[in-house]
C-alpha cells in the first residue's frame, strides 16, 4: 500500500497517468518474481508469462550497469526549451567529457543523484523506464549518450561500467 501511494504521488507530481506508471512498474516486478526461483506455481506463472518472456527478463538481469546522468525535467509547455538546453549541455560535455560529472552537479534536476555527479549507482536496466533502458543498452563503457527523452524529461547518460550480475542464479 505504501508503494502504491508513493508511485501515485510521484506520477501525480510529474503529471503522468498513474495507472500506466503502476502497470509498467508492477509488470517489471512481476517479471522478476516469476523468474526468481520460480516462486509462482508453474500453472499460475504460465498464465501470466510465457517462457520467452521469462528468458528475456532473465537475460536483462545478466548485467549490472553503473550509470550517471543529467536530467532536465520536461512537460508539454516547456519541452522545446528543455530540448534546446539539453542539446547545449551535450555539446559542451562532448568538448570536454571529463566535465560530465560537474555538469550533472550543476544542471541535473534529479535531486537524488545530482550532488553525486549524476551517479545512479549499480542497477539492472529493468529498474529503469523502457526508454532509458534502451539507451543504456546502446552504450559502451565510457560512452556518453545523445540526449534522449523519457516520461520524466530529457537525459544525457554515461555508462561508467558494466559487470556481470553475480547474484543471478541459473535459469531453471
Amino acid at each position: 500500500m505504501i508503494n502504491f501511494s508513493l508511485i501515485e504521488l510521484l506520477a501525480d507530481s510529474m503529471k503522468l497517468d498513474t495507472m500506466i506508471v503502476m502497470k509498467e512498474s508492477y509488470k517489471r516486478k512481476l517479471g522478476g518474481v516469476s523468474y526468481q526461483h520460480y516462486l509462482l506455481p508453474d500453472s499460475v506463472r504460465r498464465k501470466v508469462f510465457n517462457d520467452e518472456m521469462i528468458i528475456d527478463f532473465y537475460n536483462s538481469m545478466r548485467y549490472q550497469y553503473n550509470i550517471s546522468h543529467i536530467l532536465l525535467l520536461s512537460n508539454k509547455s516547456n519541452d522545446i526549451e528543455v530540448k534546446l538546453k539539453i542539446d547545449s549541455i551535450h555539446a559542451d560535455v562532448l568538448k570536454n567529457p571529463t566535465l560530465f560529472y560537474s555538469f550533472a552537479e550543476k544542471y541535473s534536476e534529479d535531486k537524488a543523484s545530482a550532488d553525486k555527479g549524476g551517479n545512479l549507482g549499480w542497477n539492472l536496466t529493468s529498474n529503469f523506464v523502457p526508454e532509458f533502458e534502451t539507451e543504456i543498452l546502446k552504450l559502451k563503457e565510457g560512452e556518453i549518450s545523445k540526449p534522449f527523452k523519457t516520461q520524466y524529461g530529457w537525459h544525457i547518460a554515461v555508462l561508467i561500467e558494466k559487470t556481470e550480475n553475480n547474484s543471478l542464479g541459473p535459469l531453471k
